[in-house]
C-alpha cells in the first residue's frame, strides 16, 4: 500500500482499516509491521521523517504516524510561506515600477 494522493491521515487510516480487518479474519497485524509498511508506502518527501521513525525503538503505529503529519503541516506551512514570499516580492517590484515612472 503507497500514499499516494492522500493526506498522510488517511493513508493512516487506510493501513489501520486492512490490518483491523485481517485481525477479524485471524491474521492480526503486529504494531511494528505496521510500522514497517507505514515507512514503506510514505513518498520521498518525508525521507528524513522517515530515518527518525526508523531509528526509534517501540514506537507505535500512532506514534510513527503523528510524527508523519507533522512534517505534512511543517511541509504544506513551507510552501504556503514561499508563495506568500513571492507575491510580495512580485507586488514589491511591481509597485516600484510604477513609482520610479512617476518620477
Amino acid at each position: 500500500m503507497t500514499r499516494g494522493d492522500l493526506s498522510v491521515e488517511d493513508y493512516g487510516k487506510k493501513m489501520k482499516v486492512a490490518a483491523n480487518k485481517l485481525r477479524d479474519v485471524g491474521h492480526p497485524v503486529m504494531e511494528d509491521t505496521l510500522v514497517l509498511n507505514l515507512l514503506r508506502g510514505i513518498n520521498k518527501k518525508f525521507s528524513n521523517i522517515a530515518d527518525f521513525i526508523a531509528g526509534q525503538k517501540n514506537i507505535t503505529f500512532t506514534e510513527a504516524l503523528d510524527q508523519f503529519q507533522l512534517k505534512e503541516l511543517q511541509l504544506a506551512n513551507e510552501d504556503q510561506v514561499a508563495a506568500t514570499t513571492a507575491l510580495v516580492a512580485t507586488l514589491f517590484h511591481s509597485t516600484k515600477r510604477r513609482l520610479s515612472r512617476k518620477i
